[in-house]
């Protein structure tokens, strides 16, 4: 199922560490993952200040119910093999219903973190563009608030498997949003258009969460709003001790055909 991204041989996971053919090892951490990203690759993981404020804000479980229908959905198609790109600190890799599930994550540190709290599945440090897993392995692509590699994803996938896509819906995080800018626009709806993945079902998940001013700004820490913010914006956010704001998810399921 894993691919040596040296010479895309088959990898085999031994006790200690990957191999191939060819003899590239590549050696299992202390927690349990594998750094199988290229060597020359020049692409970067979330920064540490993103990762940290994303895992102190999804441990309060204000996305509980976003994991819940995921999970549910998931348990209706039984998948074999799950692939979570993009799959951050492993909170919704962690707790999906498939007899084998891999997180894929630039980012060392939140990979770090997926395995200190789960150590069922296996979690590897890659690019999403260039996943380390042989052709036609996965059942089930799950990527969350991430860009869809739309070529990796039909490869990786089955015949008729299904990929499982989370954007922001129009109003998620509205208020915040009005709260740090004069000018608010709606998320735009954006859906794939390929020729091999077919939408099969779209479901929307909407509702609102009062925020505490800690959990406020860890919610916007871990947004891209934090690189285009004015520091008079920031303050005006910092000032607040509490906000109600909406949460809205768009979950589409594409099938490959």
């Amino acid at each position: 199922m894993y691919k040596c991204p040296i010479c895309h041989q088959a990898l085999i996971k031994g006790l200690h560490s990957f191999n191939c053919i060819n003899q590239h090892n590549f050696d299992i951490s202390k927690h349990g993952y594998v750094n199988l990203l290229k060597r020359n690759s020049k692409h970067q993981g979330d920064d540490s200040t993103l990762v940290k404020s994303r895992i102190a804000f999804l441990k309060q479980d204000y996305y509980l119910s976003l994991k819940q229908h995921l999970n549910t959905l998931l348990a209706q198609h039984k998948p074999q093999v799950l692939v979570d790109l993009a799959c951050g600190s492993g909170y919704y890799t962690k707790d999906v219903p498939s007899t084998i599930t891999i997180g894929i994550d630039l980012s060392k540190d939140a990979i770090q973190y997926a395995c200190k709290q789960d150590k069922k599945n296996q979690y590897i440090i890659a690019s999403i563009f260039d996943v380390p897993l042989m052709d036609h392995c996965a059942d089930v692509i799950t990527t969350i608030f991430a860009p869809s590699a739309n070529e990796e994803i039909i490869r990786l996938l089955k015949q008729d498997g299904l990929y499982i896509r989370v954007d922001p819906g129009s109003h998620h995080l509205l208020q915040l949003k009005e709260t740090l800018y004069e000018e608010v626009f709606l998320n735009p709806i954006k859906q794939i258009q390929h020729p091999r993945l077919t939408l099969k079902n779209t479901i929307e998940v909407k509702e609102t969460i009062t925020l505490n001013q800690e959990d406020l700004l860890h919610l916007f820490n871990m947004t891209p709003y934090r690189y285009k913010t004015k520091v008079e914006s920031i303050k005006k956010l910092q000032a607040l001790n509490t906000l109600e704001v909406t949460i809205h998810f768009m979950i589409y399921i594409y099938q490959k055909n």
